[in-house]
């Protein structure tokens, strides 16, 4: 069966000069590109001053907004909270959430991040989803790296499949070898031989976003790099086309 998975940072649902409310758009386009499954990070769970400046303000939680009936399943995990309110990542699915937990994974009082995880049910077995955001640091970011791949190395049995999707933060090469180490690969990488910049968007020169994969063929793999989504975000988003089932362990179809 074939599988479509999306991963952005939205931003909080504001435009990059945090200026304009931008969510209903976001939906708008989400829908369009109709993917299976959704992981999303900078979502605001809630902001009482943001509320009062946007008059068409969603009553719901980003994440319950943007899932409606499209994606059923919908889970968020809090990674920073201030006084206003607070946000985190968020997984979205057509398919049911089994499990999940947040996973607090800060190096730092001031940086605070998480990894989101899901057990899905798909095509009735099972799918390890793992939703991150991680440090600006340099240093935080390979311990965030290391505590990612120790995660999926002891969590989720060597012959499931898995997906590993969100805003890395990391340009190099050093933090995504220890993904590598644990099986995972990077779908846009294997496809173009090269990594998808998408950040940021007025100017995208660095490959921030990525959808890493597990025991999942990979048929295609695309920054969505539209004058729409410009608009919408500091980063643009990525979409792979997955096949689940058949040559289940290769990693490139077609």
């Amino acid at each position: 069966m074939r599988l479509r998975v999306f991963t952005n940072n939205i931003h909080k649902g504001v435009c990059i000069q945090n200026r304009r409310y931008v969510l209903p758009g976001i939906r708008a386009e989400l829908l369009a590109v109709d993917p299976d499954i959704v992981f999303l990070q900078e979502v605001q769970g809630n902001h009482l001053r943001r509320q009062r400046r946007f008059v068409d303000w969603a009553d719901a939680s980003q994440e319950q907004y943007l899932a409606q009936e499209r994606w059923p399943f919908a889970v968020y995990g809090r990674n920073a909270s201030y006084p206003a309110g607070h946000h985190g990542n968020s997984i979205l699915s057509k398919y049911r959430i089994e499990a999940w937990r947040n996973y607090d994974v800060s190096t730092t009082s001031f940086e605070r991040r998480g990894v989101l995880y899901a057990l899905v049910r798909v095509d009735d077995e099972p799918l390890h989803c793992f939703c991150v955001h991680f440090d600006l640091r340099p240093a935080g970011r390979i311990m965030q790296f290391a505590e990612l791949a120790r995660l999926v190395r002891t969590t989720v049995p060597d012959d499931q499949r898995v997906i590993v999707a969100g805003d890395f933060n990391d340009p190099g090469t050093r933090g995504a070898r220890l993904l590598t180490q644990v099986g995972l690969q990077d779908c846009f990488l294997r496809r173009h031989g090269r990594r998808g910049r998408t950040f940021p968007t007025p100017f995208p020169l660095l490959a921030l976003d990525r959808i890493l994969v597990k025991n999942i063929s990979v048929t295609d793999t695309q920054v969505l790099a539209t004058a729409r989504w410009k608009n919408l975000s500091d980063h643009f988003p990525v979409v792979s086309d997955c096949l689940l089932g058949g040559r289940r362990y290769g990693m490139l179809e077609g």
